[in-house]
Order: structure tokens, then C-alpha cells, then sequence
């Protein structure tokens, strides 16, 4: 007789998959208004007409959204692994 195929039973409680980690967390990162408000102001430091700071510092407000998204971005991988 033939043998009948199912579909697998396989359940999976992880956030994120290996092809929508990236944009699914960073629209999760910039749904919050803080990381919002960083962005928007690190991108108007580039600016130079209405950047309020020297040229050596522009990079600075952007470096803390940065170090932020990162470390955030560990964190979710640690918690996404556990699962």
C-alpha cells in the first residue's frame, strides 16, 4: 500500500527566523521613541547647516544609537537562542 505524507509537526517559539531577523528587529528598535528620537537627531547632526555642534563631534549622538541597537541586538540573540 502507499504511504500517506503529513506535514511535520514541528513548532518553533523562537522571534525570529534567519531570513527576517534583521528587518523585524530594527522595526522593533525604532518603534521605541527613544531610538526614534536618536536617529532622527544623529541624522540632523550630519547636517552641517543646522548641526549645532563642530564637525568633531557629529559622530558622537550616532555613537550611542549605535552601541544601543547593538547591544540590543545581542540581547535578543541570546534570549532567541535560549528558546
Amino acid at each position: 500500500a502507499g504511504e500517506e505524507k503529513f506535514s511535520t509537526n514541528f513548532i518553533s517559539t523562537g522571534k525570529y527566523t534567519w531570513w527576517n531577523c534583521v528587518p523585524k528587529f530594527l522595526f522593533e528598535q525604532f518603534s521605541r521613541y527613544t531610538n526614534l528620537y536618536f536617529l532622527l537627531f544623529s541624522v540632523l547632526y550630519l547636517v552641517p547647516a543646522v548641526s549645532p555642534v563642530t564637525s568633531n563631534s557629529r559622530f558622537g549622538l550616532m555613537g550611542t544609537l549605535v552601541f544601543t541597537i547593538v547591544i540590543s541586538a545581542i540581547k535578543e540573540t541570546v534570549e532567541d537562542v535560549k528558546r
